[in-house]
């Protein structure tokens, strides 16, 4: 056997960063058939509304790209009012995502367990 096979399902996750004008890199991907989910992120969250970035996000959506909207958490210190506050303005932005990547995760014990269990089910 091979101990470098995948497992069907499984697939391989890396971080690149696309400018918006390079975005046809993740639609070509889609459109291969590799699964994409792609993390938007215009100014660590979603900053101001643009028309550009909401048809980036919906073209993404057209070929196959599940996109996410990146939120920072400041592991697990940020104000909870300020991390839904992001997470409404996706979705007042109209920007057609698949849902919410939440980053800078706190790690080291359970003690912020609520914090994101209460986000979860937001």
């Amino acid at each position: 056997s091979n101990p470098c096979a995948v497992a069907a399902g499984q697939g391989l996750g890396f971080f690149s960063y696309f400018w918006l004008n390079q975005w046809g890199e993740v639609y070509r991907a889609a459109l291969s058939g590799v699964k994409v989910m792609a993390v938007l992120n215009p100014d660590s969250g979603p900053g101001e509304f643009s028309p550009s970035w909401r048809s980036t996000c919906t073209s993404a959506r057209i070929w196959g790209a599940d996109v996410l909207g990146y939120v920072r958490t400041v592991y697990g210190l940020r104000a909870m009012d300020e991390v839904k506050a992001d997470i409404l303005a996706y979705r007042d932005y109209n920007y057609n995502i698949s849902g919410i990547f939440l980053d800078e995760q706190a790690h080291v014990d359970c003690s912020f367990r609520d914090y994101y269990v209460e986000l979860r089910n937001f």
